[in-house]
């Protein structure tokens, strides 16, 4: 018997020789071209954002910040806090506090993390930080709550945090 016969690399060079199966390769191609589609377009059109001060981002910024253009009451506050929308953080005095209960310890830490990298330039404030999945608060609800939110999708309000 030949040494390539008893080999695995038999198997290898069998697998290799072997034409590839036609049947479901149209379909398959098929069903994924409207996906791959769309991930070509973007990548042609993707500008990459300004390291230096982020201002791809301003414009989301603004769209997700305009309802609250007139500010945020105390009532309004307390009321997210009270239904437990997020996680509640207050800053005073240049220190960061954030509530007991979080959902993901690990995020939570995250966002602490990066909060605390710019924390000398924040005046005192208080926010409701959603660290879940997905959104809490839809967009057809009104008056629009503040929600800061790691997750967006189109019917739901303030989206991703850019710190």
């Amino acid at each position: 018997m030949e040494w390539w016969a008893s080999s695995p690399l038999r198997l290898w060079l069998l697998l290799f020789l072997l034409p590839p199966a036609q049947g479901r390769q149209k379909e398959s191609g098929s069903k994924w071209k409207v996906f791959i589609d769309q991930i070509n377009r973007s990548l042609e059109n993707y500008e990459p954002c300004s390291s230096q001060n982020c201002s791809c981002y301003h414009g989301v910024i603004e769209e997700d910040l305009t309802p609250f253009r007139g500010g945020i009451s105390r009532k309004m506050m307390a009321e997210v806090v009270r239904r437990k929308l997020g996680t509640h953080y207050q800053i005073i005095k240049n220190r960061l506090y954030r509530e007991n209960d979080c959902m993901f310890p690990s995020r939570c830490s995250g966002v602490e993390h990066f909060i605390l990298e710019v924390i000398g330039r924040l005046p005192d404030m208080e926010m409701v930080i959603n660290v879940r999945d997905y959104p809490q608060v839809p967009k057809w609800m009104e008056p629009a709550i503040p929600v800061f939110s790691f997750s967006k999708a189109r019917l739901w309000k303030i989206g991703k945090i850019y710190l």
